[in-house]
Parts: structure tokens; sequence; C-alpha cells
């Protein structure tokens, strides 16, 4: 951690490792990564696994989409070899298998949860009662661009961390405004495109923190650190870290 400024391993380590992967999430350990952001999708058979898109075929050898499929036909695809020939034979991680992983290291884990339309309040129960489980609530955040989900998760388990997650566009700030009174959030998590100092001056008065997405190079990570926000998600920590460390 530099001055408070927190560091998120987007995806990962997925500069080093295939993103996504237990492998991503161990090298972000070893990187010393603050916090670290994935994303949750949810099978046909209600298992939540750890992926970006729902379409496998781009990052994977399988042809198929995560919420069409159980987690038999998908748990044996190579998530690996798309990255590098070292890492032929990873697998798409489960939830269970991630928050297994981060168990006990004090990280902030950021989980979004992906709006596919197979989503459902059992298929969210059984994310929640995964992280009871392992006992993190305290180092959870979850975020979704789904307001809904995100009702839902106040609704179900108001004592865990929430985020008011959003993209740039038309009154997107405004309109981000608007669901920080709906959901009391413990973070904003804005693109880098849309911060702005009227938005960091909201998050401080109302005391909420800023994390803002996806930042990757030196000329934006200072900008970050002048605004004053509290940290970033990145797709490389080694490269934060030396920038931070030099300046």
């Amino acid at each position: 951690m530099t001055e408070h400024f927190l560091l998120f391993a987007h995806r990962g380590a997925k500069d080093v490792a295939p993103e996504n992967t237990l492998s991503a999430f161990r090298k972000a350990i070893q990187l010393q990564a603050d916090g670290v952001e994935f994303d949750v999708l949810v099978t046909k058979d209600g298992v939540p696994v750890v992926s970006h898109n729902n379409n496998l075929s781009e990052l994977t050898n399988g042809r198929c989409c995560v919420h069409s499929s159980s987690y038999k036909e998908i748990e044996h695809l190579d998530a690996g070899s798309h990255f590098s020939a070292h890492y032929k034979g990873e697998r798409l991680p489960t939830l269970v298998q991630v928050l297994h992983l981060f168990s006990g290291k004090n990280l902030l884990i950021n989980i979004e949860i992906k709006r596919e339309a197979n989503i459902s309040k059992k298929h969210l129960d059984a994310i929640f009662d995964i992280i009871t489980h392992f006992g993190e609530e305290k180092n959870v955040i979850i975020s979704s661009f789904s307001l809904r989900i995100m009702m839902y998760v106040k609704k179900r388990i108001p004592h865990i961390k929430r985020a008011v997650l959003f993209r740039s566009g038309p009154f997107s700030t405004f309109r981000a405004k608007l669901r920080c009174r709906i959901i009391k959030p413990f973070s904003l998590h804005p693109p880098f495109s849309a911060l702005s100092r009227r938005l960091v001056r909201f998050a401080k008065m109302k005391g909420i923190f800023i994390y803002s997405w996806t930042i990757n190079t030196e000329a934006d990570i200072k900008k970050c650190k002048a605004m004053h926000i509290d940290g970033i998600m990145t797709d490389s920590i080694s490269l934060s870290r030396e920038f931070l460390k030099s300046h």
C-alpha cells in the first residue's frame, strides 16, 4: 500500500497470467496487491464461476456460454492457452476456489456480479452463502451495473460493503449519485473518463471511497493521485507500484 492509495489487480495480475484464473490471483498476491477485482457468472445449474465473459469462446477452447452450460460442461475447458503455452490447462475457477485462495490474506475483494439474464435471487443467495462460509464479509466489496442486483444485496446482506459501479455517458454521474442514495455504498467505482473534482468532492462529503477503473498509464495514475481518490483498478500491479514508488 502506498499512502493508502490502493492498487486492485483487475481480473487478477492479468498482465503476467491469464485473467480471472487462479494463476492470475496467485500472482496478484505475490505482487502484494492491496485488493483484487473479478467477475462472477452463474452456470445453468447454479454454480458461481469467475469469468468476465459469458461467451467463453474468446478466452477458452470452448464454444459455449456460462449461463446456458452446466458446471460439468465447462469445468475442464482450457482457460490458459490463449495467454501462453505455459498456462495450458488452466481452468475457469469457481467462486469457492477463489475465495479459498484468498482466505486469510487480508485483501479487499471486489466481486462484480454480472447482470446476465439468468441471474436470480437463488443464485445471488448462493454467492452470499459462499462469501459467508469463508468469513470474508469484512473484506468483500460487491458491485454490479444492475441496480436490481445491488438493491437485493442491500436487503439480503446489509452489513456487506457495496459499490456503485458505472460507465461514462450522458448524466452518468448524476445517476451514480442517485444510486448512492438508494444503496448506501462503501465505494464509488467510476471509469477514468468519468472522474471529476465534483465527483470526488461529493464522495468525500459522503464518506465514500473512490476506486477508478481501469488505470494502466503513468499519466492516468498521476491524475488519479492528484485528484486524491483512494485507489485504482489496474491490469499491471507491478508497473503501477513502481510508478508510485518513484513519485
